[in-house]
């Protein structure tokens, strides 16, 4: 992890690993964007600023992987879409990722794969997945979660060194 911008989208776009776009190995914002060059990045920059996702623009970018030890494509240019981050305490990195998700896979058509091995370990279960690849809003996809994370909180904290 480069520095803390990355380490910041990791949580959400490290979901991306398990699909057929790059995460940005290889070049010095690796999590930061994703990209493949087939992607439409304009389309899906304009329909995610239309979401109310509070704390992150979107960029439309190019980039080329240099030697991504991900072996996603070396040595070409990508079209990609840049996370930026505005308010670091209003930004949800995953709830983020789901949206970009479900507008790339929208938009990229046939062209889009899932690694659906390597995606369901990253999230977990094949839930995300398959609630994605049937079209499920964000809103009902992410909808639980509120409630699992303040189960999470009271039972974390037992744990916290400092507080």
């Amino acid at each position: 992890m480069p520095n803390l911008e990355s380490a910041i989208h990791y949580p959400g776009t490290c979901l991306f690993e398990g699909t057929n776009l790059s995460v940005g190995r290889g070049t010095d914002g690796p999590f930061q964007q994703v990209g493949a060059p087939w992607l439409d990045s304009e389309e899906v920059v304009s329909r995610l600023s239309g979401r109310d996702l509070p704390g992150i623009r979107f960029e439309a970018v190019r980039f080329i992987p240099h030697r991504p030890d991900d072996g996603k494509y070396g040595g070409q240019e990508l079209r990609g879409v840049r996370l930026v981050v505005t308010d670091r305490q209003a930004y949800d990195p995953t709830r983020t990722a789901v949206a970009l998700l479900i507008e790339i896979r929208q938009v990229a058509g046939g062209a889009w794969e899932w690694r659906a091995d390597a995606f369901d370990r990253l999230a977990g279960t094949a839930g995300l997945r398959r609630a994605v690849e049937a079209g499920a809003s964000l809103d009902s996809i992410t909808g639980s979660w509120s409630a699992d994370r303040a189960n999470f909180e009271i039972i974390r904290r037992r744990y916290l060194l400092y507080r």
